[in-house]
């Protein structure tokens, strides 16, 4: 998985992304009801110069189209801390997982996923899914990384 292809809007650097030649964005609406206002995330493809939308209500932060560009990765939102995990491959979305927090796509084979998110400790179960079916690896984690990604120490941050 190359970082390119991970819309990360929680530092807004990746707002767009490529898919089957097209683009993908994600916008952003605030619908004020009744005094309440609902923030709602669109996941959209410009074709041709059309946009049309694929999902509402996606997790802005948790949107992956694979390397090969045909397909797309997405926690669509159904409440609070709670996610399904979604698959589109052009043609149709079909949900993977219910009740996820968060997840990590290394790669088809390998996704790893967070649920039962506690929001008083931040801690959440850490599971392996394979195909259908979520294994569990460790209980009440309080953060996880991707080990793909490698961030480079600081002179002070190494003598530490």
């Amino acid at each position: 998985m190359s970082d390119n292809n991970l819309i990360n809007n929680n530092n807004y650097e990746k707002t767009n992304l490529e898919y089957n030649m097209n683009i993908l964005t994600i916008n952003h609406s605030t619908i004020s009801n009744n005094g309440y206002n609902n923030n709602r995330y669109y996941l959209n493809i410009v074709n041709e110069g059309r946009v049309r939308t694929l999902v509402e209500d996606v997790n802005p932060n948790y949107v992956l189209v694979t390397e090969g560009k045909d397909t797309i990765y997405y926690l669509k939102s159904t409440g609070a801390y709670v996610n399904d995990l979604v698959i589109y491959n052009g043609i149709r979305h079909s949900t993977i997982a219910n009740d996820i927090y968060s997840f990590i796509y290394i790669n088809n084979d390998l996704i790893y996923v967070t649920k039962n998110y506690d929001s008083i400790t931040k801690t959440s179960d850490l599971y392996r899914l394979e195909g259908s079916h979520l294994t569990l690896i460790y209980k009440d984690i309080a953060d996880w990384y991707s080990p793909l990604k490698t961030e480079e120490l600081t002179d002070e941050e190494e003598t530490n």
